[in-house]
């Protein structure tokens, strides 16, 4: 080929790859912004997903709370203290428990903590507590929080690990205790009623509308300790002494960020966040109601968190930060 024909092809051949390279890079960049963009929005979908269901389940057991109060044996007892209205208290207790099986225990305490009527909810059956089963709750935080409240309002536990006698019960049970002290026509205190959560219920349902991220979405308290996690053994390890088990220790720079988050998606070293808050202690508008405030729960709140690793998220470098 002669020199000057070369030259000419060259100069013809070399703008032409040149724009075929350019218009492959931006596609693939368009193909990678597009996919990331689709993994965003269905981070966004699947945390907005899990939050959700825990004020709606939280919802639905304020109502139960209110319905066994409204009880016309308990408002008998509570206004008279006949110890003779305490049986027909506990086979209300017993109906209630056995149509609501997500509540372990039913139990109406005196001002001094002790347990007058309690129902058990054990292998599908609600059994009443015999007397000499009954237990003195006085130095049980949830009964020091409680009992210190105006009758109607309404206490929250932390959402934890059962204990009985002492011990935490095996297999692990979540419990999530809400409380009414209940008065008299006459205005006067007379008695504690508390409702055990099976906090393993309401987990279950945010694991249940988040199956889609199952294997990367957690929920996590406000310490960022695990509550729901991918690998069950992370669990818990607050009550387990095992403070390793946590978001807080694993991501420490990522969690700096999602511990003051309230609705966010942002990227890191970590990969991908997305996070949304639900406090169950303030007043809020849910979808269908409005959440009471409830006493005792402090600045308690529940964080539900999708994280995808850098190597899963196409086009990662690229800064992102925004709202959920």
């Amino acid at each position: 080929m002669r020199l000057d024909t070369a030259l000419a092809f060259l100069r013809y051949f070399l703008p032409l790859a040149g724009t075929i390279i350019l218009a492959s890079y931006f596609y693939a960049d368009s193909h990678r912004n597009s996919a990331r963009s689709r993994i965003e929005a269905a981070e966004v979908v699947n945390v907005r997903l899990g939050a959700g269901m825990l004020d709606r389940r939280l919802l639905i057991v304020i109502r139960d709370l209110h319905i066994a109060a409204a009880g016309s044996a308990v408002k008998r007892y509570v206004d008279s203290g006949s110890r003779q209205e305490l049986s027909r208290v506990a086979e209300d207790f017993q109906g209630f428990s056995q149509a609501r099986t997500n509540y372990d225990q039913i139990r109406l305490l005196d001002l001094d903590g002790q347990e007058i009527v309690r129902v058990d909810h054990r292998d599908g059956q609600a059994q009443i507590v015999t007397s000499q089963k009954l237990q003195n709750k006085a130095d049980r935080y949830y009964f020091q929080d409680s009992i210190k409240l105006p009758p109607g309002a309404l206490y929250l536990s932390p959402l934890d690990l059962n204990s009985e006698q002492g011990q935490i019960e095996t297999p692990h049970t979540p419990a999530l205790r809400i409380a009414m002290p209940l008065a008299d026509s006459q205005g006067n205190k007379r008695a504690l009623l508390i409702l055990n959560y099976r906090g393993a219920e309401m987990l279950g349902y945010v694991a249940d509308v988040t199956e889609q991220a199952a294997d990367h979405l957690m929920v996590v308290n406000q310490d960022g300790y695990y509550l729901l996690a991918p690998n069950h053994a992370d669990e818990w390890g607050f009550m387990l002494g095992k403070p390793e088990l946590s978001l807080a220790h694993r991501f420490p720079q990522s969690w700096a960020v999602i511990r003051d988050a309230e609705d966010r998606q942002f990227s890191d070293d970590n990969g991908l966040w997305t996070v949304a808050t639900v406090h169950p202690g303030q007043p809020q508008r849910t979808d269908r109601a409005e959440m009471p405030l409830l006493s005792g729960a402090g600045d308690q709140h529940w964080k539900v968190v999708a994280h995808i690793p850098p190597a899963a998220l196409p086009g990662l470098g690229q800064a992102f930060d925004a709202a959920a």
